[in-house]
Order: C-alpha cells, then structure tokens, then sequence
C-alpha cells in the first residue's frame, strides 16, 4: 500500500507526474509544466467530453504537519481569475488544508484534494509510484 509519507518522500517532480498520472486515470489529458516558468500551474488538466473543461493543477508535497494554508489558496484563485479558459484550480496535497484554506477555497472556487483523497485515487486506479 501506498503510505502518506512515501507520497511526502518523493522527488518533487516525480510527484507533479504522479498527480499528472491520477488525472490521466480519470479522463483527463495532463500537462507537466516545467518548473521556472509554471507560474504556480504544475499540472494543465483537460477534457472534452461531455464538455470542454480545463483545470489547472497545483501539487503541494508536504508533511503531515504543514497544511496548505488560505494565503496560498488565494494566490492560486488568483490563477483562476486571470485565465477565463480555465473551469477550476485545484489544490493536491499529501498533507492537508488549514480551515481557513478550506474556507478560502470554498468562496473562490478551488477544489481541494487532501492526502488521503490522493491515496484513495491511487488505490482506486491502481497507480504505481
């Protein structure tokens, strides 16, 4: 089984295209943008089926103990709101997010992936590390 604290191991871009994996699993064309110049954006998402949609991915490897916190939700909706062919930001993280960043997320339209979300999706598409 695939532990948290493999996932909080690896290799920072190994783990961009891991989450870059879990999406492809779904339905999903995935893009790894190269590090200097991703803005913030480490995975391009899209799908064309039932309807076009675009989601722009962002892969936070921490430990349990740093959570995503609403500062960082908010520079990322930002992304959001100056890209309008983009349906939704997405935040993954092998940790998890501060109340604040929830709420954050909430009222700006960024969905929210957890540590142990991830680790369901791995397990439910059988994806290797």
């Amino acid at each position: 089984d695939i532990t948290l604290a493999s996932l909080q191991q690896m290799d920072e871009y190994d783990f961009e295209q891991l989450v870059a994996r879990a999406w492809e699993r779904q339905g999903w064309t995935t893009e790894v943008t190269s590090g200097s110049t991703d803005k913030g954006i480490d995975v391009i998402a899209t799908k064309s089926t039932p309807f076009e949609q675009r989601q722009y991915i962002q892969a936070k490897r921490y430990k349990n103990n740093n959570k995503v916190g609403s500062g960082e939700i908010q520079k990322y909706s930002g992304l959001y709101a100056r890209n309008e062919s983009v349906d939704s930001v997405v935040v993954v993280t092998t940790s998890n997010f501060t109340k604040e960043a929830q709420t954050v997320a909430a009222n700006r339209n960024v969905k929210l992936v957890n540590g142990e979300r991830l680790q369901d999706i791995i397990k439910k598409y059988n994806i290797s590390i």
